[in-house]
């Protein structure tokens, strides 16, 4: 009786210790049940934070701009900087390496403005009338590369863009209102990070909202179009 009640005994805590072991095992060998190889299509808000609110005085003591694609000359220009914004959309696939964590590449085009408009604009030319605004609008193809972490229903991943290719669009109004426009492109590499938040809308559905910001290098820079920040909405089919 004595071996029978031991044979039970020992059973049972076989039971209770391995079966939920072998429980726990299974479970966490499950992907997380919104990580899975899909793909992925963003569309982006796209604010363009300009770093600096202040007025830039910049001088040219020969009267021309160097570089300059206009072919505008001037001796002496104050300009301010404003924030603007634009648009992205990027697909991408999904991959994924581990239960809550994945891979994702794709590709994306951005539009990205820079405004300046002018205090002070004296051309070296007596006869043409002084610019007080410009606005570049760049639209950019890039390669996103990120790493993504899942947690209930967000997803955090981080990682970079890849831009390869730019058309420019540059618009100058004069204080005459008569306008000029030149357009340029080019191919290029170009690095910016970004790291994003998504949120699941509906539980077992698709649809996503999440907030980004990207950066340049030079993001920690007191001046420039170095930061981007966005408010998007995914769908993963």
């Amino acid at each position: 009786m004595n071996l029978l009640f031991k044979k039970i005994f020992y059973l049972l805590s076989w039971g209770l210790i391995s079966v939920p072991n072998l429980y726990c095992q299974s479970n966490d060998s499950l992907p997380h049940p919104i990580n899975t190889n899909k793909f992925s299509v963003t569309a982006n808000f796209i604010y363009n934070y300009n770093s600096n609110k202040n007025i830039n005085s910049i001088s040219y003591p020969l009267g021309k701009i160097p570089n300059s694609t206009s072919g505008d000359s001037v001796y002496y220009m104050q300009y301010k900087n404003i924030d603007t914004k634009s648009f992205g959309l990027n697909i991408s696939y999904n991959k994924r390496i581990a239960k809550k964590l994945s891979f994702s590449f794709g590709v994306g085009l951005n539009q990205k403005k820079e405004i300046k408009n002018y205090v002070t604009y004296i051309d070296s030319n007596n006869n043409k009338p002084d610019l007080i605004k410009s606005t570049l609008i760049q639209y950019s193809g890039f390669v996103p590369l990120r790493v993504n972490y899942y947690f209930k229903r967000f997803i955090i991943n981080f990682g970079n863009n890849f831009g390869f290719f730019a058309y420019s669009r540059e618009s100058a109004i004069f204080q005459d209102n008569s306008r000029k426009m030149y357009t340029y492109n080019s191919f290029f590499i170009k690095t910016t990070f970004q790291e994003s938040i998504s949120f699941q809308l509906f539980k077992n559905k698709s649809l996503y909202v999440s907030i980004s910001a990207e950066q340049t290098g030079k993001f920690y820079k007191s001046d420039g179009y170095n930061n981007w920040f966005m408010f998007g909405v995914a769908y993963y089919f």
